[in-house]
């Protein structure tokens, strides 16, 4: 299905999304959309008192791609040493908000050795750089078009992007799960197998 269309249309890339991990033929040193379901996210109003997890609703953002690089520093900026994407009908869409972005990157550092208690600075050292780009899934934009009747998380992700800018506390509450599979014949650190997925 996939070959049906451009290698770099808005058909593929929705069509690749969409695909199940299945469908795909994962080689080594590659990634995939993961399906959400697999990572339990707390369960709100009143998590704190409730203690309940469930299984994570569709993805608001599909995986365009991503880098794994090592070096003996962190990527800062991955505009410095990528090119952002452009891709009509996926990056210049209008999602109806004028704070919610179709396409997000982000970049997230794992230490590359584990750190010495004694560092002054967190982010010396040898640094796993993981730049990540997503664009907005086909669900969330469609429910984008009613703010009213979408979903809790997209309502939160529309508050999310309407704060964030300028209330770095507020920006600090975003999380975004990934899964190394196999993680254990990969050379990071031991230490950090344990936040796997």
């Amino acid at each position: 299905k996939l070959q049906n269309y451009g290698p770099n249309s808005a058909e593929a890339l929705r069509a690749y999304a969409a695909a199940s991990t299945e469908s795909i033929q994962l080689q080594p040193h590659s990634y995939v959309q993961t399906d959400a379901s697999l990572f339990n996210l707390r369960i709100g109003p009143n998590y704190k008192r409730n203690k309940q997890k469930a299984p994570s609703a569709p993805a608001l953002y599909d995986l365009y791609s991503m880098d794994f690089l090592y070096d003996s520093t962190p990527l800062k900026n991955v505009s410095d040493k990528f090119k952002i994407p452009s891709i009509p009908g996926i990056t210049d869409v209008s999602t109806g908000h004028a704070h919610i972005p179709p396409m997000l990157v982000i970049n997230t550092w794992l230490p590359g050795e584990e750190p010495s208690v004694f560092a002054k600075n967190s982010t010396d050292g040898d640094t796993y750089s993981i730049p990540m780009v997503f664009v907005l899934s086909k669900d969330t934009l469609e429910q984008l078009k009613d703010i009213d009747t979408a979903s809790p998380g997209v309502k939160l992700l529309s508050e999310w992007c309407r704060r964030a800018e300028s209330e770095p506390d507020f920006r600090g509450r975003f999380k975004c799960m990934g899964q190394i599979e196999d993680i254990e014949s990969s050379s990071i650190p031991k230490f950090i197998h344990g936040y796997n997925g």
